[in-house]
């Protein structure tokens, strides 16, 4: 029931914001932070989720090419066996592939509650994995990125912080620019 209401909300409210020209940003985002889930299971409720919210935009007549996803990568429970990033991203594409029509405009592909380097590295897999597709996947780091950076302006170590931050948007790019 609760997928249903999630879903048909965030199609009324994709439909309301193109009938007054905004673009739409879909965020789906399954749970992750408590269990022993399997990736498999994380990817299987995903596509349940994702599917239905794709059936209800159609049905409320939203132009999914103007729609951009916020979808966070598929992952095992925090208490499971952590999987590579070759699987996180095999989980992820193939679950997008089941669900998302080619005509979507973008995916935006959160980091999760993982530490900064995981979430890098599991970001360059999903791209790399899905670029055949016809949408195309940028990384959202947020929070799990930020947080080191948040902490040190906090304690007041305004130059560490500056410098931390620049460290960890270049170590972004370059893996962002890593040839595969």
């Amino acid at each position: 029931v609760s997928v249903w209401e999630n879903t048909d909300c965030l199609a009324r409210a994709a439909r309301i914001c193109q009938a007054n020209g905004l673009a739409f940003i879909a965020e789906i985002q399954t749970s992750q932070n408590t269990g022993s889930h399997s990736i498999e299971r994380t990817a299987y409720v995903c596509e349940k989720f994702y599917s239905h919210a794709i059936r209800c935009l159609n049905e409320y007549d939203v132009n999914l090419e103007a729609v951009a996803f916020s979808i966070n990568t598929c992952a095992a429970g925090p208490e499971a066996v952590v999987p590579l990033s070759d699987q996180v991203a095999t989980y992820t594409v193939r679950t997008l592939q089941r669900t998302l029509p080619p005509a979507v405009g973008a995916v935006l592909l959160l980091a999760g509650d993982v530490p900064a380097q995981e979430a890098v590295r599991n970001a360059k897999a999903v791209q790399d994995e899905a670029s055949g597709m016809t949408w195309k996947i940028a990384p959202v780091y947020g929070l799990s990125l930020l947080n080191p950076v948040i902490a040190a302006f906090a304690c007041g170590e305004e130059g560490p912080a500056r410098d931390l931050l620049q460290r960890l948007l270049g170590a972004c790019k370059s893996a962002q620019m890593a040839k595969s």
